[in-house]
C-alpha cells in the first residue's frame, strides 16, 4: 500500500510540474508575441518592467544597457525593494553586469559564496546578494544589455526554471 501511495504522490508531483511548465510556456509565447509588436525601446522596457515581476518574484530588478561607447551603462529599469528607483548612468565596472556582458551567458547564483566564486571581488558591493539571476539581452548576436534580479535577504531564491524563463 505504501508503495502505491508513494508512486501516486510522485505522479501527482510530476503532473503539477508539467502543468506549471505548460503554463510558463504559454506565458512565454504571449510575452514573445507582445515584444514583437513593440517598436521602441521605452515600450519594450516598460513591458519588461511589468511582466518580469509577474513571472519571477524578486525584490530587486535592474535592466542595464551598454551605451554605444561600450564603457557606460544606462538603467532604463530599476526596482529596489519593490519600489521604482532612478539609477544614474555609470561606467561599466567588474560585477554581475560586466560578467554577463563579457560571457554572453545567463548566470544563476544561490548564495554569497557562489557570488564570490564567479565574480571578481574588485568593485563588488559591500554586501553581495544572497541570490542572483541574470541574463543577457541579445539583439542580432550582440549583447545589448542585462536583466538582473537580486535578493539580498534570501538564498536559493531563484531556480533553473526561473533561469530558463528569463533566458
Amino acid at each position: 500500500y505504501s508503495t502505491v501511495q508513494s508512486e501516486l504522490g510522485e505522479s501527482v508531483r510530476a503532473e503539477k510540474v508539467t502543468q506549471k511548465r505548460n503554463q510558463d510556456l504559454a506565458s512565454l509565447n504571449q510575452i514573445g508575441q507582445q515584444l514583437n509588436a513593440l517598436t521602441n525601446h521605452e515600450d519594450i522596457f516598460a513591458y519588461l518592467e511589468e511582466i518580469i515581476p509577474r513571472l519571477i518574484s524578486s525584490p530587486n530588478l535592474t535592466i542595464a544597457t551598454i551605451n554605444e561607447d561600450d564603457v557606460t551603462l544606462s538603467f532604463p529599469v530599476s526596482i529596489i525593494n519593490h519600489e521604482a528607483a532612478f539609477l544614474q548612468d555609470r561606467p561599466l565596472t567588474d560585477g554581475p553586469i560586466k560578467y554577463i556582458l563579457d560571457f554572453h551567458q545567463p548566470l544563476l547564483l544561490h548564495s554569497r559564496r557562489e557570488y564570490h566564486q564567479y565574480l571578481s571581488e574588485t568593485n563588488s558591493p559591500s554586501t553581495p546578494p544572497r541570490s542572483l539571476l541574470a541574463a543577457p539581452m541579445i539583439v542580432s548576436e550582440k549583447t545589448y544589455g542585462v536583466i538582473l534580479l537580486e535578493d539580498f535577504k534570501e538564498a536559493n531564491q531563484f531556480s533553473d526554471v526561473d533561469l530558463e524563463l528569463l533566458s
